[in-house]
């Protein structure tokens, strides 16, 4: 099971008209876009968290190449990676590293984040200044610290209170949940946030210059809508259109489809989704989302529903960049 507030729900017979689940093998193989804009010179710092002990090798030593300054900490401070279902129970600690082209701004980006994570009343302080650092918004590092919790599923919380049964996007680069796909590695401070939307579109110009196939396929897979019961738990459904309350989709993808990191491919958490809700959304074509619980529906009119602890919160991207609805 992937946490007390899911509950696992089997469709039965398999349709034979499923969509595909969709592994985006060209962005798999890509680096980290964090990492990509750092060393491009776009990004003046980044940190990578949930490193294992070889992978923050290798990042140490290409940053070392690169003359970019590095500092790995150990995650030992809430919300922990065992927590949050990126690492088991009895495995080493996993690491955050910490990089900068500027060893003084590097320093400053350590002693807030570890200021953050001990708490007090300079922890909303010590955010803003985080985001600052890390190159965010100013809207959207202000945005962090004001809220009471500052943690994934505070900050998703937070957007569950907006009006309305859907929270539309003004644009597909806003879809920040695909890890290590999105331009945007924050989170935005609303769904029409000005700030992000040009700073993603400079994002996605550098990430063009270096790969042009990657930036494309990019913006290929961010629109759509998508369902969101945690940061990494989501069903992404592709090819989205409306028939009357149902939302007719012809593909889906989860966090699984976008990366490699062992953090994320590893985590008994996000596995458990896929096995108990990804792929029961793969096999149909048509889901309906009520107040507590979601149903799927195939071609040949078949209803199977899930009843959800708590209702997921649902995203949707427009398809064409720069505004409108789908």
């Amino acid at each position: 099971m992937v946490g007390p507030e899911y509950i696992a729900w089997q469709p039965g017979v398999a349709s034979d008209l499923r969509p595909a689940l969709a592994d985006f093998d060209l962005l798999r193989s890509c680096e980290d876009v964090e990492w990509s804009l750092l060393l491009s010179g776009e990004k003046p710092s980044a940190k990578l968290e949930d490193l294992d002990e070889e992978h923050l090798a290798w990042y140490m030593a290409h940053a070392a190449h690169k003359g970019v300054f590095c500092r790995p900490v150990t995650q030992d401070g809430a919300p922990s990676p065992e927590g949050r279902g990126f690492a088991a129970a009895g495995s080493r600690p996993l690491q955050t590293l910490f990089l900068s082209w500027n060893e003084h701004a590097l320093d400053d980006l350590v002693a807030a984040e570890a200021a953050e994570r001990g708490g007090g009343s300079d922890r909303g302080s010590a955010q803003e200044r985080s985001g600052i650092l890390l190159g965010y918004p100013r809207c959207c590092a202000r945005f962090m610290a004001g809220l009471r919790r500052q943690e994934d599923d505070g900050v998703l919380a937070t957007y569950r209170q907006e009006p309305g049964h859907w929270l539309l996007a003004r644009n597909k680069l806003l879809n920040f949940l695909p890890p290590l796909v999105s331009p945007v590695t924050w989170y935005p401070c609303s769904l029409g946030c000005k700030a992000s939307v040009d700073k993603a579109k400079h994002y996605m110009a550098a990430l063009a210059r270096s790969n042009h196939a990657r930036a494309d396929k990019i913006r290929s897979v961010l629109p759509g809508a998508v369902c969101v019961f945690s940061r990494f738990c989501f069903v992404h459904l592709h090819g989205v259109h409306f028939d009357g309350g149902w939302v007719r989709y012809s593909g889906v993808s989860d966090a699984l489809s976008y990366t490699v990191q062992p953090s994320l491919t590893g985590s008994g958490r996000i596995l458990a989704f896929r096995n108990e809700v990804t792929e029961v959304f793969a096999r149909y074509r048509r889901v309906l989302f009520e107040p507590d619980r979601v149903v799927l529906r195939c071609g040949r009119g078949r209803e199977r529903g899930g009843q959800l602890l708590k209702a997921p919160l649902l995203l949707r991207f427009p398809a064409v960049a720069g505004g409108g609805l789908l």
